[in-house]
């Protein structure tokens, strides 16, 4: 008879091992749960899973059965082991078997296409729930549902009331239509500004200008583009529901907050978003970018021995009296080891500490990038850090730079009089004599 594999809410199990390789008649699958005195070679695996997978029919049990997998497979029928949790209900099922078995999640969904994708999670997301920057074409006449801050609501007449939904910057009309079927519209105009709410409601296109209808969803009102998109959307609300209290004191776009409330600001201006957007990809660019040429990123410990560098350090003392921990100035010695090591490319996003007198250029926490190549010279480093260059500023900017100018120290010298020359006014140094 069939064994199906079953799979409990919170720790779905595999019985296939998907990546390594294993040479010992131990399970492969098992659960993570010490204080339910499960054994300890049970381990978490991810599980396969769809509600329609193909070759069945909507609605049908999707659960593959351990003889389908062996008789695909070629291998010995594996030996069942079933263990019962006292503390939860159901069941978890695992494997044991004695011979080699080597399978990647690509030849799995080979062999099973029904199965789907991967599930690693316990809990899958909500697929329906979306984000204002996800609605595209595709989304147009489909019921949504979007999760954010009430920004403002204001009546239209006695049956219709509006309100706009901000979320990670950006807003969406949505649309209370008493014709549309939903009781009471007003009822929205009573929840307080920056309340958490949660929307579920027909997507659709705004009404072209001079439209009186609130449920034409036809062409753009404004031209298309993927920055502004969502501009031109609106959501005929079918159900709301408020997810989070409001906040105790208001919310004013432009308002300059103090540092405990400086998050607040990050809600509504849209500068300081951005600036993390552009921190955050010229992150990926780098990684990206160095990755590809080889470095291996590597995080070095922020708890170090006192190694002063030209700054005072940042001391943290620990436990045993007397002694002390300093947050390093750069990662530089622990660089050099990884150097002589055998890591000859290496990089890291590194923060670091020093204690100075603030100024623009000076601050007591910040982050670089920071590398270091083994049995290179000067000239390698500077094409390798003019590539990365070129590669951030053109993908984020647009922008294709010239070949760096390179000039000698000497010629700096002698023509600039200093080693970081200005090259902007062309003005040099000329001797009259």
């Amino acid at each position: 008879m069939a064994t199906p594999l079953r799979t409990c809410v919170r720790c779905q199990i595999d019985v296939l091992q998907t990546a390594s390789r294993r040479r010992s008649s131990q399970s492969i699958a098992n659960v993570r749960r010490q204080y339910a005195r499960v054994p300890s070679q049970w381990v978490s695996r991810r599980a396969y899973s769809d509600n329609a997978p193909n070759g069945h029919e909507a609605g049908a049990d999707p659960r593959i059965t351990l003889d389908q997998i062996t008789e695909q497979l070629g291998v010995p029928k594996p030996r069942i082991v079933t263990q019962t949790q006292p503390r939860y209900a159901g069941e978890i099922t695992g494997l044991d078997h004695e011979t080699e078995l080597e399978l990647t999640d690509e030849e799995f969904r080979r062999l099973h296409p029904g199965l789907g994708s991967l599930t690693p999670w316990s809990f899958p997301l909500d697929d329906s729930c979306k984000t204002i920057d996800t609605l595209s074409d595709n989304n147009i006449g489909e019921t949504v549902k979007i999760r954010g801050w009430l920004y403002q609501s204001k009546p239209g007449n006695t049956a219709i009331a509006f309100a706009t939904i901000l979320q990670g910057g950006k807003f969406i009309q949505v649309i209370f239509d008493k014709n549309a079927g939903f009781e009471n519209p007003h009822k929205i105009l009573a929840v307080r500004a920056h309340t958490p709410v949660e929307i579920e409601g027909t997507l659709q296109y705004k009404p072209k200008k001079g439209s009186k209808s609130t449920t034409n969803a036809g062409e753009p009102s404004v031209p298309e583009d993927v920055e502004n998109f969502h501009r031109t959307l609106e959501i005929i609300v079918s159900r709301y529901e408020v997810i989070g209290d409001p906040p105790k004191e208001p919310i004013i776009a432009g308002t300059a907050h103090t540092g405990d409330k400086r998050y607040i600001s990050m809600r509504t201006s849209t500068d300081l978003l951005k600036a993390l957007h552009l921190r955050n990809k010229v992150s990926q660019i780098c990684r990206k970018h160095l990755d590809e040429e080889g470095f291996l990123e590597v995080e070095t410990p922020l708890l170090f021995k006192s190694t002063p560098e030209g700054a005072r350090e940042f001391l943290v003392p620990t436990r045993t009296p007397g002694h002390m921990y300093a947050l390093p100035q750069s990662p530089q010695q622990y660089k050099q080891i990884l150097m002589a090591g055998g890591i000859l490319k290496y990089f890291q996003l590194a923060k670091c500490f020093r204690d100075e007198d603030l100024r623009a250029d000076r601050q007591p926490e910040f982050t670089q990038l920071d590398l270091e190549m083994g049995f290179v010279d000067g000239t390698t480093v500077q094409k390798t850090i003019e590539r990365l260059l070129k590669r951030i500023w053109y993908e984020v900017l647009g922008v294709k730079l010239p070949a760096f100018r390179v000039m000698s120290y000497n010629f700096a010298i002698s023509n600039y009089g200093t080693d970081k020359p200005d090259t902007r006014y062309g003005m040099t140094v000329r001797t009259h004599s």
